[in-house]
């Protein structure tokens, strides 16, 4: 179905949820194929909101390069203190500093030196320059020296070895620098060089000698002039100094993403990798220009910012923070090789730091460290992000660390900053806002159906697309990637966050959609939980799966001192009861001794994940003791896997869970047990002693039936008679039937619409309220028809799609059926190739205003099908699209359930392999309810509203709608035991 997104919540909205006939529009212009569209009634002029896109403003100066914008900035400012290094020696000159200090003519002059150098050993435009350092004046000097000579700059984190070869490797380089000798000799590239391109240099940053690598204080110094950047395309013209950084030095050109010297990547960074292998994200020149550029100036023209640059140099924000530094005038600091919390305390006061990037977690341990002087200093902007920022944490930044302003940052390896406020932004209360921030100039937003390309409107939740000139258009040395494609406002990458952009043009972002956990049916936003456990900073939530719910939402903690589980638990669930954790874990649990987290410091949830998988496996069954302490043990451990906490057996229960659990908790007992415990159960049985009691009396209760009954064959019934509790029902006059009948009429009934009686999968009481729409007074009565358009799938595909979303749905495989007492039951069958051919009709048809005509048949034939679901499958000739009728009896659907699973057909269409949560079960809350109907609370529940309501009826003006005629919500006339009456009500109304 050419739809919204599988997975958005407002997809499908606007489909006619009316009875007979179907409104067939005409048929829309195509769009992309391979995507679903119900079939809706054309919106009024301006009914909508706007689409939710939005553009910054475009750049200006997009044609120049890196080495125009340093070039500029040392020409203007060459006294400028450009590069601090606090924990590299400055050669200790008599009268400097002990701290490496470099201006902008010093850092040129020896960029432009090391250039000349690397040049006169081979290295030319389109090669790569691959450093693995740490927050060095090394990276500084590479970096400037590999924009100089026009070649890839790719900065590796060096903390795991083995990965940092891995990425070095991947990039074919002409030139790898390492810190030291330690850092050169854990990358074991001397035996790999036939794997690098060009000169194939190898050089460390050290003193010591090192067995095939160079220091750099060996590279030899070199007259050799390097040609001007301007003149530099027409070196590139060489195949042999190809600007192109996806083609091999060899020519070999398999890993081309790129074909022209203006798509040259000058900047390589790869992603962290938490799901996977990094890929390399090659930035243009065009790309960093239009990333670096000043969106947020400072009022006094003669303020110059001085940039604490704290975070890994091989990542994004590094790079842009200190380019934004560098192509401004301005000083970047590095505190110390790698990340230290006193470090950057001490940077920021020593060397007066003006800009600083941190996430809320980085503030606090600012705060708490014993040396933290209190606010003040000269600290400008903290921009902060890589997590959930709420007010609390703006003001940290303000009052606690004394910065001027604290701004959220919205990017990623791709492309980064993208979203952002100025700080003068007038939609800022006190410096804070609850969205992330609004487009930067040369940046590009959009809010798509997920899985789509279909643009929502304004203040919709979908996925995040970004675009514009600050985005990549490819990964090194891959394909086309999936998630980036092109149209007419220029390049998008869909991001897998779900987002929505409200009128003012602010971008609020609510998630990964990888990480939302959907629980019964209901999405849970691990972000807005974490959120609730701010005080707590080493707790993150992530869902698990479950038999029951879907996923549930469990944290791993790091829990202080004094602080237990169960408060955890109990927070997270006063906090708001859809929230609320289903189990706690401390990283002793799952045998680790930190957190996993990438070179950035943000937590791999998917190790989580795979560790809490393996913790929560079902344990295996344990001897059995007496006959109720099985019970007792099996319920404990149910107990503890479903919350963390194993309750003593004595203890109340009944308060520990909220009332899905409790649910998943009667499930799990069936599960374990083979025995139901109802949710009614727990105001008698509150404790696991009394429920093992009452299933250990059901279990024998069971067995007595069993002996009463010995001429009943077992196998004449499904398995899921074993564990059904129909309760006898009674018709009006008060005859009553019991399960053996009622099986007996539902096999009667399956054989007689042509299947085995062994598809039975389960009989189902039809509740007295929908008594009347499952056997109606005329085929027609109470039928729902549905019709969506499909394009560009096969005919096969949209049937595995369907047949997949039909075994999902047990009431879409009923059949309705009268017992003895002619009360109504539905009989469900069992998922089958023969089953699926009498639910799904394959109907080819010339022309749309035949399949038009068909789908708004509503005659008695029509609708005479014995089924509660039936479907057909039109296929119109000589076109890529069918049109999907659904005939629902509304015995077996309400508005709620059906748009649930008109999300999840959507995705099954697109691929019908895809693993989608599973709902409540309606047996559970058949059960439930066949039990409570006839209770005491049932009765006088039933009782109040008749004596309150009683003479209502009198009042024919008190009820709506007003009826005008016999009958109600009716089709047309035909069958109609009062068609003439209803004919004469019409007539009287048009007359």
């Amino acid at each position: 179905m050419e739809s919204p997104s599988p997975a958005d919540p407002t997809a499908l909205d606007g489909i006619h949820r009316k009875p007979t006939p179907a409104q067939l529009p005409p048929p829309p212009p195509p769009p992309p194929p391979s995507h679903s569209e119900p079939m809706t009634a054309p919106v009024l002029d301006g009914a909508e909101p706007a689409l939710a896109e939005t553009h910054g403003a475009p750049l200006s100066d997009l044609h120049l390069k890196l080495w125009h914008l340093f070039a500029r900035a040392a020409e203007a400012y060459p006294a400028h203190e450009a590069l601090v290094s606090l924990w590299q020696p400055q050669d200790h000159r008599p009268g400097e500093s002990v701290a490496l200090r470099w201006s902008y003519a010093e850092l040129r002059a020896r960029a432009e030196a090391l250039a000349a150098s690397l040049a006169a050993e081979g290295c030319r435009p389109g090669m790569r320059l691959c450093v693995v350092l740490g927050n060095s004046a090394e990276w500084a000097l590479f970096f400037w020296a590999a924009a100089r000579l026009q070649m890839a700059f790719a900065p590796v984190d060096p903390t795991v070895a083995a990965d940092a070869r891995a990425m070095v490797l991947s990039v074919r380089p002409s030139v790898v620098v390492a810190q030291d000798g330690d850092g050169a000799a854990a990358l074991d590239l001397v035996q790999a060089a036939s794997l690098l391109q060009g000169p194939g240099l190898r050089i460390h940053c050290a003193a010591q000698e090192v067995e095939g690598w160079t220091r750099l204080c060996d590279v030899p110094a070199s007259e050799h002039v390097v040609v001007a950047v301007e003149e530099s395309p027409s070196l590139a013209e060489s195949p042999s100094l190809t600007a192109n950084p996806n083609q091999d030095d060899d020519n070999d050109n398999t890993n081309n993403t790129n074909n022209t010297n203006d798509d040259a990547a000058a900047l390589i960074i790869f992603t962290s990798g938490t799901t996977g292998e990094p890929k390399g994200c090659p930035h243009t020149n065009r790309n960093l220009v239009s990333e670096s550029c000043d969106f947020d100036p400072e009022v006094d023209p003669s303020v110059f910012l001085r940039w604490l640059v704290h975070t890994p140099a091989s990542h994004i924000f590094a790079v842009n923070n200190a380019l934004r530094a560098w192509r401004f005038g301005g000083a970047v600091v590095f505190p110390s090789r790698a990340f230290a919390v006193d470090a950057t305390l001490h940077a920021l006061v020593a060397e007066r730091c003006s800009v600083m990037s941190a996430t809320p977690t980085l503030v606090k341990a600012l705060l708490a460290h014993p040396a933290f002087p209190g606010p003040g200093g000269h600290l400008r902007i903290v921009t902060i992000g890589g997590t959930a920022v709420g007010p609390a944490d703006i003001q940290l930044c303000r009052r606690g660390l004394g910065a001027g302003a604290a701004i959220q940052v919205y990017g990623m390896s791709e492309g980064a900053p993208l979203v952002t406020f100025a700080r003068t932004d007038p939609d800022l209360v006190d410096g804070y806002h609850p969205g992330v921030g609004k487009v930067l100039p040369g940046a590009a937003a959009r809010v798509c159906r997920p899985g789509s390309r279909d643009v929502l409107r304004r203040g919709e939740v979908g996925e995040l697309h970004v675009g514009g000139t600050s985005i990549i258009t490819g990964y090194y040395g891959r394909g086309p990637d999936e998630s980036m494609y092109r149209d007419a406002a220029g390049p998008w990458l869909a991001t897998g966050d779900q987002a929505s952009i409200d009128e003012q043009g602010v971008v609020y972002i609510l998630g990964r959609y990888k990480d939302l956990i959907i629980r019964g049916g209901e999405n849970i936003y691990p972000i807005r939980i974490e959120s609730s456990l701010q005080e707590l900073p080493g707790a993150h939530v992530v869902g698990v799966p479950d038999d029951f719910a879907g996923q549930v939402p469990v944290a791993v903690a790091i829990l202080p001192e004094g602080t237990t589980k169960a408060q955890l638990i109990e927070k997270s669930r006063a906090s708001d009861p859809r929230h609320a954790l289903d189990a706690v874990y401390t990283l002793g649990d799952l045998g680790l001794d930190k957190f996993p987290v990438t070179s950035l410091g943000k937590v791999k949830k998917e190790t989580l994940r795979q560790k809490l998988a393996n913790l929560r496996q079902p344990e295996p069954p344990t001897p059995e003791t007496q006959p109720a302490q099985k019970y007792t043990e099996k319920l404990l451990r149910i107990w503890e896997k479903l919350s963390g906490v194993r309750p003593a057996a004595s203890d109340s229960v009944t308060f520990l869970a909220d009332s899905i659990t409790l649910l998943r908790y009667c499930d799990g007992v069936l599960r374990a047990c083979g025995q139901r415990l109802y949710l009614q159960d727990f105001a008698e049985h509150d404790t696991v002693e009394k429920q093992a009691q009452l299933l250990l009396a059901r279990e024998m209760q069971q067995a007595r039936l069993a002996i009463a009954q010995p001429g009943h064959e077992a196998s004449a019934a499904p398995v899921q008679q074993l564990h059904t509790s129909l309760v006898a029902r009674r018709d009006r006059d008060g005859h009553s039937v019991d399960e053996a009948d009622v099986w007996s009429a539902a096999q009667a009934r399956v054989a007689s619409v042509g299947l085995a009686v062994v598809d039975v999968e389960d009989v189902m009481a039809v509740r007295d309220s929908l008594h009347r729409t499952a056997i109606g007074l005329r085929p027609q009565s109470y039928h729902n028809r549905m019709v969506f358009r499909v394009r560009g799938l096969p005919y096969a595909q949209i049937r595995r799609g369907l047949e997949r979303a039909l075994a999902s749905r047990p009431m879409l495989r009923a059949v309705v059926f009268e017992a003895s007492n002619r009360a109504p039951f539905h009989a469900v069958l069992t998922p089958s190739p023969a089953l699926f051919d009498k639910l799904i009709h394959h109907v080819q048809v010339d022309t749309e205003e035949e399949a038009t005509q068909l789908s708004q048949d509503d005659s008695a034939e029509g609708h005479s099908s014995p089924f509660m679901f039936q479907s057909d499958l039109m296929e119109i000739a000589a076109t890529d699209q069918h049109l999907l009728s659904f005939t629902f009896n509304h015995s077996v659907i309400d508005a709620l359930s059906i748009t649930q699973w008109h999300h999840e057909l959507d995705r099954w269409l697109q691929d019908a392999n895809v693993e989608i949560p599973a709902l409540t079960p309606y047996r559970l809350f058949s059960d439930l309810f066949t039990q409570y109907q006839d209770s005491e609370p049932a009765r006088r529940s039933v009782a109040f509203h008749v004596t309150r309501l009683r003479g209502i009826s009198r009042f024919r003006r008190a009820l709506w709608p007003p009826q005008r005629a016999p009958d109600m919500l009716i089709s047309n006339d035909a069958g109609c035991p009062r068609a003439e009456e209803r004919r004469a009500a019409r007539d009287a109304v048009w007359a």
